[in-house]
């Protein structure tokens, strides 16, 4: 189930009149965030330091950029390890988090950093017929 936040009302299926949506959120890495500023986006890293009022945490992507994820509320739980964030791009190195999830350990294991670029590089490489230009 998508978080509350990513789902818009603004756009209408043809012919049936009732209003759906999701916002897109592409997976981004660190040095791609420049491009999408103010966009909605997916980000996934590992945490490498929490502030200690929960308003914010670093994050280590993929292709080892720093990227500071500001909180719209406070952190209720601690957070570490490999996490995907969903938000908003603020800056070339921040973003405002709208949604985040932590992977088990399982998971983070067997995380492939260098794999990750790989599918960000072919994912962006290729056109997207589903978007107009």
């Amino acid at each position: 189930m998508l978080p509350p936040d990513v789902l818009i009302f603004d756009d209408k299926m043809p012919g049936d009149g009732v209003e759906c949506g999701v916002a897109m959120r592409p997976l981004v890495n660190g040095a791609a965030l420049h491009n999408f500023i103010g966009r909605p986006v997916t980000l996934v890293g590992n945490v490498i330091s929490v502030n200690p009022k929960g308003i914010s945490f670093d994050l280590k992507t993929s292709d080892m950029q720093i990227v500071i994820v500001s909180m719209r509320k406070p952190l209720t739980e601690p957070i570490s390890g490999l996490i995907e964030v969903q938000g908003i791009v603020q800056g070339r190195n921040s973003m405002v988090c709208d949604y985040y999830m932590a992977y088990p350990d399982t998971i983070s294991e067997s995380y492939d950093q260098e794999l990750t670029n790989k599918i960000f590089t072919l994912i962006h490489s290729l056109p997207n017929s589903w978007v107009d230009e």
